[in-house]
C-alpha cells in the first residue's frame, strides 16, 4: 500500500470515524424541565398524537440524552422514547441497582417533582448512571423526562 494511501486512511479514521473518546452532549436540568412541561401540555391537548410523537426520534421530544416516557396510574408504560419494548409492561416493581423502586416514586409525585435513580445510558454502551427525572402528573398519567449528569 503506498505511503500516501496509508496516511489518507489514518486521517479518515482519526477525523471522521466515531470513537469511544468522542464527546457526547448531555442536556441540562432546565432542558429536561422544559421538555417535560412541553410533553405534559401536548399530552393534555391530544393524547394520541402526543404518544406517537414521544416515540418518534425525529420529533422535538428527543434532544441529546433527553426523551419522554409516560406511565399510567398503575405504573404501566404507555410511551418510552428510549426503550419502546417497555410499552404495555408494568414498571411498578422495577428497581435500580440500589434496590430503589423508582416507578413507585414516580407515582408518588402529586403534581411535579424530581426522582433520582440509576438507569442505563444507551448512549454510553448501557452503562448504569445516576439519572434525575422531572415528573409531571397529567390526569391519570405520569410524564417524565430525565437527564444524566454530564460526565466531563
Amino acid at each position: 500500500m503506498p505511503y500516501k494511501t496509508i496516511i489518507a486512511a489514518a486521517l479518515i479514521a482519526f477525523f471522521i470515524l466515531p470513537s469511544k473518546a468522542e464527546h457526547k452532549e448531555y442536556a441540562l436540568k432546565e432542558e429536561a424541565v422544559l421538555m417535560a412541561t412541553k410533553a405534559a401540555e401536548f399530552l393534555t391537548e391530544d393524547e394520541d398524537r402526543a404518544l406517537a410523537a414521544f416515540q418518534n426520534r425525529n420529533s422535538s421530544f428527543f434532544f441529546h440524552d433527553l426523551y419522554v416516557f409516560v406511565i399510567d396510574d398503575k405504573g404501566v408504560f404507555v410511551a418510552h422514547g428510549d426503550k419502546p419494548h417497555l410499552i404495555g409492561k408494568s414498571g411498578y416493581n422495577m428497581k435500580d441497582t440500589r434496590n430503589f423502586a423508582f416507578v413507585q416514586a414516580f407515582l408518588s409525585i402529586k403534581n411535579r417533582g424530581w426522582v433520582t435513580y440509576k438507569w442505563p445510558d444507551s448512549r454510553d454502551d448501557g452503562m448504569i448512571k445516576e439519572k434525575k427525572s422531572y415528573i409531571i402528573r397529567v390526569k391519570d398519567k405520569i410524564v417524565g423526562v430525565g437527564y444524566f449528569k454530564d460526565p466531563r
